[in-house]
């Protein structure tokens, strides 16, 4: 539906006039004779905007303009005034009581149909204001008719073109709130129309949506680079148009007061001041010929009450006028705040030179004798607002400018005192700027590696792989962080490496993307996270210690139970034997088991107080002896056993070699354990292999040397470091204790010997065990145990 405009005068000619210029810019114009009929219509409901003529057959129009403002739902209704009266003052009355605008009959019409229009703009900018107007610029009757519909239905008020010609036509005449536009368009096409549109300073802001058919960024970058606001393609449909228009008209800017003053589109204000009606009904007809808008006032007095409430763009001010001289009236406006640049012409018959320089020093723009011709009269006044227009803009660039260099300063600022190095290079790869921190991380001053390629900054390691790196992201420019899988590092100028993080980010710029990289050197945080793994590691051996420090306290409680219940029986078993032995005849066949039988029960009595070593330190038996011999004597132990998996032993024993002062049944342990575990290494036969020889301890000090290599399966690398320890074992569960090698160990210690093992899978196990040589000092230890 389109706005309603009540239009209230008692011309006929005026109302007919106001209905045609008001429906052809497509408003729905209410007209009304009088006061009561005006009131009528508005009972009824509330209006886009009202224009009132002041003097009416049943009152005063002002009277009306009062009720409008002190109705609430009416009070916010943009009323523009229309009369032909001249006082000044009377439209000083209209202004304070509430008029939007006011106009002097005879008035032009597309004058009238502009006021209107940007009245109605700028309430529709504020909230609950009427529906906003958006024009579409569509040479497809189907697809035009088909978005009306929908963003008519979004709320919005339609108004539609046909050709680029008659929408750019339009968007001057309507100022509508935001523009859609095809971009191929019989005549100028889409892209064209925006552009025009934003040549405009009048029409700039108002936000403009490009639609194609194509496909493709190429599309969009040309519609974003003639000035469109968005794009979005046709076959998106029409929901989505209403959605990016919604979009945009919200965060759309209407034009500041000083682009709506620099518009040379948008009609000039000119207060003419003067107290012969004659010349000043001769100056308004010539100066509307050029579409300026006409104010009259007929003395200085009346032309200060009038600029307190209405700003202008030109004043034309008669030097000789009764009361306040036209000198003094131009020394007040120039004084008024907002005044100061405001072109101020002083009219008057007198050619004397002294008058002209003091009205000049007063502030006065131009002096200009009456009695020159009208069309120079209007060249002068074009020249003075032409010459305030190049002013404004001026002002506005050099404020544009200010604020840029402020903002380039803070972001200079920002850039340099960045606590992480930032480096930006171009599309290349070409270093264009660093930061403070850059310079004190890398150590290049700036002249260093402006223009130089980036790769400057990176171990020569990783030069070849950053070219393809840096392409891929110029080709999809985001902002990313490096993955942090992979490991980063900075070259220093002294050739100096230092981990980093690094963060790149796009800057888009006229001359391309450039790149920003974010770079911390983070070579203290490494050192900690490395001595965080270290001390985690020495938590987790402290802890493993504590463990077995607890497993091997509960296994001596255990050992010390079982040695408690099994000493006993055994110590009977003994005794019964001892008896039966006194009873047997030597070499009895009776002898001769009863014989086995004691020795098996030595053995097991043997056994539990090899338990009750590995759980608390034990009484040395310390005796000197040949380590060759206690071999021999623990292989026949095990010769069954040997014989059952098919092991052959080999034995390779020095002659004569050193002996020995130790424990025989301690160090028999040993040997029967390293035996046992060769055995079990060898499931399905082999080969181990004995030596005995000289040797030496890590002193120098003169040893025993002892090597137990089989041709077993092997001991995988990740548990040599372990495979000493109590209860690790790599035998499946229930065939090991993990107890042997401990025990070995720990024997081997006490005798002050060294035990180590080499193995590899597949290739067998090889454990070396040095004992010291007989002398007093290990003979002593051992004592002392």
């Amino acid at each position: 539906m389109n706005p309603q405009i009540l239009v209230v005068d008692d011309s006929l000619t005026v109302r007919m006039d106001l209905e045609e210029a008001f429906s052809e810019a497509g408003f729905a114009p209410v007209l009304c004779a009088d006061l009561a009929s005006a009131r009528t219509v508005l009972a009824r409901g509330a209006i886009a905007l009202a224009v009132l003529d002041v003097l009416l057959p049943d009152g005063d129009g002002m009277d009306l303009l009062a009720e409008i403002r002190a109705n609430p739902a009416l009070a916010s209704t943009p009323v523009l005034v229309l009369s032909a009266e001249a006082d000044v003052r009377d439209r000083v009355r209209g202004l304070v009581v509430g008029a939007n605008g006011y106009l002097g009959k005879p008035y032009d019409r597309r004058d009238v149909v502009d006021r209107a229009r940007e009245l109605i703009r700028q309430r529709s900018a504020l909230p609950g204001g009427p529906a906003p107007l958006v024009l579409i610029i569509e040479d497809s009757p189907t697809f035009r008719e088909e978005l009306r519909a929908v963003l008519e239905s979004g709320g919005y008020t339609v108004r539609a073109a046909g050709t680029g010609e008659e929408g750019v036509r339009l968007a001057a005449q309507l100022r509508p709130a935001g523009v859609v536009v095809d971009g191929q368009l019989p005549g100028i096409d889409g892209a064209t129309v925006v552009r025009r549109i934003r040549s405009n300073p009048a029409l700039r802001h108002i936000p403009c949506l490009l639609l194609t058919g194509s496909v493709g960024t190429d599309y969009e970058l040309q519609a974003l680079d003639a000035g469109a606001d968005s794009y979005v393609r046709k076959e998106e449909g029409t929901e989505v148009v209403l959605s990016r228009l919604a979009t945009l008209l919200r965060s759309a800017v209407a034009p500041t007061a000083l682009e709506r003053q620099l518009s040379p589109t948008g009609p000039k204000r000119v207060l003419a001041v003067d107290d012969s009606p004659t010349f000043l009904d001769a100056v308004t007809q010539e100066l509307r010929q050029d579409e300026y808008e006409v104010f009259r006032a007929s003395s200085g007095d009346g032309a200060m009450e009038f600029l307190a409430h209405q700003p202008v763009d030109c004043v034309l001010l008669d030097l000789v006028m009764p009361g306040m001289t036209g000198e003094e009236t131009c020394r007040r406006i120039k004084a008024l705040p907002g005044f100061r640049d405001v072109p101020v012409m002083i009219l008057t018959a007198n050619k004397d030179q002294e008058a002209l320089l003091s009205c000049l020093k007063a502030g006065a723009d131009d002096y200009i004798p009456k009695g020159v011709e009208f069309d120079v009269l209007r060249g002068r006044v074009r020249a003075q607002l032409r010459r305030k227009q190049y002013e404004g803009e001026n002002r506005l660039i050099q404020e544009v400018v200010s604020t840029l260099r402020k903002s380039e300063a803070l972001l200079g600022g920002l850039f340099e005192s960045a606590p992480d190095a930032i480096v930006v290079t171009d599309r290349d790869g070409r270093i264009v700027r660093i930061n403070a921190q850059a310079e004190a991380i890398f150590g290049y001053g700036r002249g260093e590696v402006l223009n130089q390629p980036v790769e400057v900054l990176m171990p020569d390691r990783f030069r070849d792989q950053h070219g393809p790196l840096r392409r891929s992201f110029v080709a999809d420019p985001r902002r990313r962080a490096i993955a942090p899988e992979r490991e980063l590092w900075g070259r220093r100028k002294d050739g100096r490496e230092f981990p980093a993080d690094i963060v790149l980010g796009p800057v888009v710029t006229e001359e391309g993307v450039l790149v920003l990289a974010t770079v911390r050197d983070v070579t203290a945080r490494r050192e900690m996270e490395l001595a965080l793994q270290a001390r985690n590691e020495e938590v987790r051996e402290i802890s493993q210690q504590l463990w077995q420090t607890a497993k091997l306290a509960t296994m001596g409680e255990l050992a010390a139970s079982i040695a408690h219940e099994l000493n006993n029986p055994l110590g009977t078993v003994s005794l019964g034997i001892e008896e039966l032995l006194a009873q047997a005849p030597a070499g009895s066949p009776a002898h001769r088991e009863l014989k086995i039988m004691e020795q098996e029960t030595e053995r097991m009595a043997r056994l539990v107080a090899d338990l009750l070593q590995f759980s608390r330190p034990g009484q040395q038996q310390v005796s000197t002896f040949e380590v060759s011999e206690e071999i021999e004597k623990t292989l026949e132990l095990s010769l069954f056993f040997l014989r059952k998996r098919g092991v052959e032993v080999v034995r390779q024993f020095a002659p004569d070699p050193p002996l020995i002062q130790g424990d025989r049944q301690q160090l028999r342990q040993v040997f029967l354990n390293l035996i046992v575990n060769a055995s079990d290494a060898m499931p399905h036969g082999g080969a181990l292999t004995i030596r005995v020889g000289a040797g030496a301890l890590a002193d120098a000090a003169p040893a025993v040397a002892l090597e137990f290599a089989d041709s077993g399966t092997g001991i995988p690398p990740e548990n040599l470091s372990k495979i000493m320890e109590p209860f690790f074992t790599t035998k499946e569960p229930g065939k090991g204790t993990g107890l042997g090698l401990a025990i070995c160990r720990r024997i081997v210690h006490e005798h002050r010997g060294t035990i180590g093992l080499s193995s590899a899978v597949g290739a067998g196990t090889t454990v070396r065990i040095a004992l010291p040589v007989h002398n007093g000092e290990n003979g002593h230890h051992l004592d002392s145990g």
